[in-house]
């Protein structure tokens, strides 16, 4: 038995503040590491540093972009969480948050299946939200989150678009695996099971975590179907008790995207098209609906087995 730390004594609300506080020094940290690197390849030039698509337009290299964004997802995700929970469980850590067991193949497979059946909804959220628009009162803040996802797509695009496998594994490394694993620590793992102690409400806890986890990402018109994403990736961890299982969900959605702009750069697929034929049929979106809650049932099934077997 481990013996207790002044952090593991700490009410959940201050567990949080500390999440907190590492989280903001990774961020510094990332910070200082980008601006030193910025400032390399654009001499200090001001203009250039002003943003990240003002530092591609100086010609700086893409996969030298990534590289800061996993230097980013390291400091203030990975990091930030594996220190929290040292601080909290020490040694005993990765087992109370569920990252040293298993993974039950069944719940494997139902996880995934329930992750395709509700591809159809998430992409109907998508276009839900495309639709909103904020009062006149708000027109500025709305003028400027347009802005704000009009730069992120041309970034999102530049960092996507490839056509060698080469290009393919960088970007599931970068955009996919690190992000999955970063990203569920810090939502699942650490925020969540905080306000499930604090809330001593499991379903609240879910759902308020899944609306900071769509907000974090700063995209308003992804903001819904990130919402549902996090739901989903926040039941199966607060059911399973198992980190793995977002973890691994998390990477194919991910992965789903970055394996979508490799096919479409080799000529393979056409995404406009792609897009229409998900979000554009009822019948499918009804279909899948049924097939997700088929699966559902059937994952709450086979976890309720393997908790009577232990």
């Amino acid at each position: 038995m481990t013996k207790e730390t002044i952090f593991s004594k700490m009410p959940p609300y201050m567990n949080l503040l500390l999440l907190i506080g590492l989280v903001i020094a990774g961020l510094i940290a990332s910070g200082i590491i980008t601006v030193v690197i910025t400032l390399i390849y654009t001499h200090g030039n001001p203009e250039t540093m002003s943003s990240l698509t003002g530092v591609m337009s100086y010609g700086m290299d893409v996969r030298l972009l990534k590289i800061i964004q996993l230097i980013n997802h390291l400091f203030m995700f990975v990091a930030p969480a594996l220190v929290f929970w040292f601080l909290l469980k020490r040694k005993e850590a990765w087992g109370y948050i569920g990252i040293v067991q298993g993974v039950n193949f069944k719940l494997f497979i139902l996880c995934i299946l329930m992750f395709v059946f509700s591809m159809p909804l998430l992409e109907w959220t998508v276009a839900i939200n495309e639709k909103m628009v904020l009062p006149q009162a708000l027109s500025g803040m709305e003028q400027w989150m347009k802005r704000t996802e009009a730069e992120a797509a041309v970034i999102t695009e530049a960092f996507l678009n490839t056509s060698t496998y080469k290009g393919l594994l960088f970007n599931l490394l970068v955009m996919a695996l690190i992000p999955a694993f970063g990203e569920e620590l810090i939502f699942r793992a650490s925020v969540q099971k905080m306000l499930v102690q604090w809330f001593k409400k499991p379903h609240l806890a879910v759902i308020v975590t899944a609306v900071f986890f769509s907000a974090v990402h700063l995209q308003f018109y992804g903001f819904l179907p990130r919402v549902l994403l996090g739901l989903l990736l926040g039941y199966v961890y607060f059911y399973t008790k198992n980190l793995w299982y977002p973890i691994i969900l998390h990477f194919i959605n991910n992965a789903f995207t970055v394996s979508i702009y490799f096919l479409a750069g080799r000529g393979l697929i056409n995404t406009e098209a792609l897009e229409v034929q998900m979000s554009g049929s009822i019948v499918l979106l009804i279909a899948s609906a049924l097939l997700f809650a088929i699966a559902l049932l059937m994952f709450l099934k086979q976890k309720n087995r393997l908790l009577k077997i232990q």
